[in-house]
């Protein structure tokens, strides 16, 4: 049979430890800001089948083959086909431009600064505008488009519906992005990616859809744009990318 002392001393020792668990591990307790933060870029789900990495193309189609028609007077005269993205107006049409096409299957912004800036004017795939001051009033933005870009969600249905990521297998500074970008904010960062959308999309080496490109079909995965480690492919490299649309 145990000593009476024995069974207090015990006792007493059960008592602090349930003390110290109620308390905590003794140690001092971190702050709010002590502990580890989520970033808005934290790895992606996996949700797409893995493909190997596509073949580097030295020249896709750039642009996919779309311009517009900007024009120096109204009623389209004095006008010519310029791409489809222009941070910098070309000199002849910029704050110089009274009427436009666009014969595209994208929307596309017409800004009055340059860099996508400013006030603006969206036309519709395939809509034209004789004037852009047609009151006669300042309310328009007749001489004053200095660039434009294409508003391809419009016609895709969707936005967010590309995975890039700056590390492999989705990790490192992500970010979900439209279906077209003519210059990317992970500009020459990109590792991995994910296409979620319903259309093959081509991603350039260079901004505005120019340079080597690779093509990745609708609903895929790549874990490694650069899985050699030997520039075979566009790692740190894409600038801008836009999906393959039918007319």
């Amino acid at each position: 049979m145990p000593h009476p002392r024995t069974v207090i001393l015990a006792a007493t020792a059960v008592a602090a430890s349930l003390a110290l668990t109620a308390c905590g591990s003794g140690e001092p307790a971190k702050s709010a800001d002590s502990a580890p933060k989520k970033l808005s870029g934290e790895q992606r789900t996996i949700t797409e089948p893995v493909i190997p990495i596509p073949q580097l193309q030295d020249s896709p189609q750039p642009q996919g083959g779309y311009g517009v028609v900007v024009c120096n007077n109204v009623n389209f005269s004095g006008c010519d086909n310029v791409p489809l993205y222009k941070e910098d107006a070309p000199e002849d049409f910029n704050n110089n431009t009274s009427s436009l096409k666009n014969p595209t299957p994208f929307s596309v912004t017409f800004y009055d600064n340059s860099n996508f800036s400013g006030d603006s004017i969206t036309l519709k795939p395939h809509q034209e505008l004789v004037s852009l001051n047609p009151s006669g009033a300042e309310k328009g933005i007749n001489d004053r488009i200095s660039s434009w870009q294409p508003q391809v969600e419009t016609r895709a249905g969707e936005k967010a519906v590309l995975k890039v990521c700056t590390d492999n297998d989705l990790a490192g500074q992500c970010e979900d992005v439209p279906i077209a970008e003519g210059s990317a904010q992970l500009n020459d960062s990109i590792s991995s990616i994910q296409n979620t959308s319903d259309f093959d999309v081509t991603f350039y080496a260079d901004k505005g859809w120019r340079g080597q490109g690779i093509t990745m079909p609708a609903h895929t995965y790549v874990r490694s744009i650069d899985p050699d480690g030997i520039n075979s492919g566009l790692n740190d490299m894409i600038s801008s990318w836009q999906p393959i649309l039918s007319n």
